[in-house]
């Protein structure tokens, strides 16, 4: 089965790492269950599985990143038209923050969006 989530990059603590909040997917820690690819790979070991393949995608979200902060930046300084209806839908009234959040985690190298494909033992 294939996962695809933001995880953790290395070292293996840095489930203690402090995020800041709001992000995509949550708006507080107690609703944010951020993991590396360590303990993914050791749960679905755990329930049978091996790992396959494990593959980085933080280029690709960097990259998608780019013209997302360029607009960001402009709607901030009130330079571009309001933000596109389908984000404030998706993440709410703070989008902009929730944005700029994982794109400055994943700039950094804080957590990565990984794929990561198993196989059943």
């Amino acid at each position: 089965f294939a996962l695809y989530d933001v995880m953790y990059v290395a070292p293996s603590n840095s489930e203690h790492v402090n995020l800041p909040f709001p992000l995509p997917w949550a708006d507080s820690p107690e609703h944010s269950f951020v993991c590396s690819v360590e303990g993914y790979t050791k749960a679905a070991e755990e329930a049978g599985f091996e790992v396959h393949t494990v593959t980085d995608r933080s280029q690709f979200a960097r990259e998608f990143f780019e013209p997302v902060q360029t607009r960001i930046s402009k709607l901030q300084t009130g330079t571009s038209d309001p933000m596109p209806l389908g984000i404030l839908l998706t993440f709410g009234h703070d989008a902009l923050s929730k944005m700029k959040n994982i794109i400055d985690l994943v700039q950094k190298g804080t957590v990565a969006p990984t794929e990561i494909i198993f196989t059943k033992r």
